[in-house]
């Protein structure tokens, strides 16, 4: 009996779920038992496991950590050249995630593009951004503030009419801690009493509302807060009457979103299989590239199915409330989940 052959290339199989990874390869002619390698640069390989299986799970890697994997085939007469897996290296995720690496390897599969060297790498890591941010503008338009809030930001007032909103940058820092940049402004309060947690939530004003606070009503103070209003214009939020200083604000809203560079950052919100849009919509965008139209209209088919099942579940969505399994909030006016207007109105509805 001879040393059975290595497995090819192409068929060793790398996928990682739930926090494992899962190495599998065809079944060699000749093989007894399988040996399997672990690297952490993909250059030192060490014996991770012996299988009598075509497969391994590997349940002993950290959560975010990339892992390279290579298998042989063994009998007692020698064993085979390793073979490198497919995608080279993986990251674990926990239940629910998926990192740059592993969306780029389903987006080439989808598109039939996995050895191809059509897009570079940074091509297609663009093209997952571009599609992760087309995504977050959705699922914002249909969750977001039950998705995607920031912690509150306070701050105390000056005495100007106007605020800057958190930029991601350390002038905004409170308790050390340096708040998102907004991408969508929910709603603002106002302290009337901090020590106790006493917040009352302010009212957008119409543009014309300014010429209420012309004379002799120029300032707001805790006592008249309820004379308070809000508006934001661009990255600043215009207070009418001026806010007195000393005054704490508190600014709801959702963050912008982060892009992907490295293989291990992980997607924030690939759950439900709304990752799943993210992969079509950067096959999309390859096959458009290569031209193969044929399969740009049928991943689009894929893409206004996913849009439609994000349509359908946002409309229904409190699984755990059984009085709101409806449309009720849209219809009534009682409450839409805006959470700033209290008429069915607030942010849009669902």
């Amino acid at each position: 009996m001879s040393a059975p052959s290595a497995p090819v290339a192409s068929t060793v199989i790398l996928q990682t779920a739930n926090g494992n990874n899962l190495i599998s390869w065809p079944i060699i002619s000749g093989a007894t038992s399988y040996l399997v390698q672990r690297s952490r640069d993909g250059v030192k390989f060490c014996a991770l496991a012996t299988a009598t299986v075509n497969n391994y799970l590997d349940s002993t890697g950290l959560i975010g950590v990339l892992y390279y994997y290579q298998v042989a085939a063994s009998n007692i007469s020698g064993t085979s050249a390793y073979t490198a897996s497919a995608p080279a290296s993986i990251v674990p995720c926990l239940p629910g995630q998926i990192n740059l690496g592993y969306l780029r390897y389903q987006a080439q599969l989808k598109s039939d593009q996995l050895n191809a060297n059509f897009l570079t790498m940074d091509e297609w890591n663009i093209n997952i951004n571009k599609s992760m941010f087309e995504l977050f503008d959705v699922l914002v338009t249909k969750y977001g503030d039950d998705f995607f809030l920031a912690s509150p930001y306070t701050f105390s007032t000056t005495g100007a009419k106007n605020y800057g909103l958190p930029d991601g940058s350390s002038t905004y820092a409170v308790n050390n801690v340096t708040p998102p940049a907004v991408y969508k402004l929910l709603g603002i309060d106002c302290g009337v009493a901090v020590g106790n947690n006493a917040w009352v939530t302010l009212p957008r004003y119409n543009w014309i509302d300014r010429n209420r606070f012309i004379y002799p009503q120029l300032q707001a103070n805790a006592l008249g807060v309820f004379n308070l209003s809000y508006r934001q214009m661009g990255n600043q939020i215009y207070f009418i009457p001026n806010p007195t200083a000393g005054q704490f604000i508190q600014i709801w809203y959702i963050p912008i979103m982060t892009m992907l560079l490295q293989d291990t950052d992980m997607l924030s919100f690939s759950i439900s299989g709304w990752d799943e849009y993210v992969v079509t919509d950067a096959a999309i965008k390859a096959a458009t590239k290569e031209e193969s139209y044929d399969l740009v209209n049928s991943l689009k088919q894929d893409k206004a199915a996913l849009l439609e099942r994000i349509s359908t579940t946002a409309a229904n969505r409190d699984a755990g409330q059984s009085n709101a399994m409806s449309d009720v909030r849209s219809n009534t006016g009682f409450y839409d989940g805006g959470g700033f207007g209290g008429t069915g109105h607030g942010m849009g509805g669902w």
